[in-house]
């Protein structure tokens, strides 16, 4: 639940720059790579107003938003929870649930490294928890092919536990893990402002800074 970013057009250095060699190393299929490759199951929806297993059926989706990189679909995000929140701090407090269909294919070890540049991004990592993360989440990913999902449940008491098209792959019992690796697409600090806002279900464009007071929910503040 990384799952990549795709990098922006206007920025050409920097972690952007290293983000597309990244992209370029992927190994995204072609259509004889496609061709060759076994068919992942397909996600477990029977209809569209359904979550997908593990997420409850008593569960409300929040939003859902497409990431793309020029003419490539990488993946589509669906953030699921209890109810709908007014804030940030509201949405800490509660279980979510966030799920990644992807469009492309990606080995475990890349994926670890550009989820902690995503997190990076946002705020430092420390050398040794930067390294010891990239060996927990190495081990934890899967091999991603086209169309697996991966979803990831927050617990507030500072648990994520990961999935890959319904089985359990594993949890990580660390509470600043798994609100920094779901701050990738939640935190107002995050590399695409519109997909967060759209996975919130909040209207109101851009945030203008980092503070959780300046977004604006659904209808409000316009």
């Amino acid at each position: 639940m990384i799952f990549l970013h795709p990098p922006r057009l206007h920025q050409r250095l920097g972690f952007t720059a290293r983000l597309l060699l990244v992209l370029c190393g992927l190994g995204i299929s072609t259509a004889a790579q496609a061709a060759n490759a076994t068919a992942s199951p397909a996600p477990n929806n029977t209809t569209d107003n359904l979550p997908p297993a593990p997420i409850s059926q008593n569960d409300i989706r929040l939003g859902q938003s497409t990431y793309d990189w020029f003419w490539i679909k990488l993946y589509s995000a669906e953030l699921w929870a209890p109810n709908r929140v007014q804030t940030m701090d509201q949405l800490w407090q509660i279980p979510f649930a966030l799920s990644l269909t992807y469009d492309i294919r990606i080995k475990p070890a890349k994926l670890a490294q550009v989820t902690l540049e995503q997190m990076e991004h946002q705020e430092p990592v420390a050398p040794d928890v930067a390294e010891r993360w990239v060996q927990q989440l190495t081990q934890l990913y899967p091999p991603i092919a086209k169309g697996t999902t991966l979803i990831g449940l927050y617990d507030p008491k500072g648990r994520l536990a990961l999935y890959r098209d319904g089985q359990l792959l594993g949890e990580m019992q660390d509470g600043d893990f798994a609100k920094r690796f779901f701050q990738i697409w939640l935190d107002a600090r995050s590399s695409y402002p519109k997909n967060r806002l759209q996975l919130l279900g909040w209207k109101g464009g851009v945030d203008r800074n980092i503070l959780s007071q300046s977004d604006q929910p659904d209808g409000q503040g316009e």
